[in-house]
């Protein structure tokens, strides 16, 4: 019986093999999924307020490396759609950063 037991054990413990596995730091980025920017619109019309995309956050950052280069707070703020609702606070200051820098070129 204590084999019996064991082996119940074991197998409650193993995942369902239809799960996915659990998100790593190496494929969050290449992860293919829908991406919202909450920053500010950005001068030059390529990222709005409130733009979704779809694609790898590797090919969101490539795509908008020039605004990123102006603005690094872009890149935080280019955040999974499923993450809406749980932001932390700090990205009030990413936006207000970007605002700010905006205003200070002129635009």
């Amino acid at each position: 019986m204590a084999n019996n037991a064991n082996a119940t054990n074991k197998n409650s413990q193993t995942p369902p093999a239809t799960q996915p596995p659990p998100p790593t730091q190496s494929n969050k980025k290449t992860a293919i999924g829908q991406f919202i920017y909450i920053g500010p619109t950005v001068p030059g019309g390529r990222l709005k307020h409130n733009a979704v995309f779809r694609g790898t956050q590797k090919q969101l950052f490539e795509h908008f490396a020039e605004e990123i280069k102006r603005f690094p707070e872009v890149e935080k703020l280019l955040v999974p759609v499923t993450v809406l609702g749980r932001m932390p606070k700090i990205y009030n200051v990413y936006y207000k950063r970007i605002a700010e820098a905006i205003l200070k070129e002129g635009g």
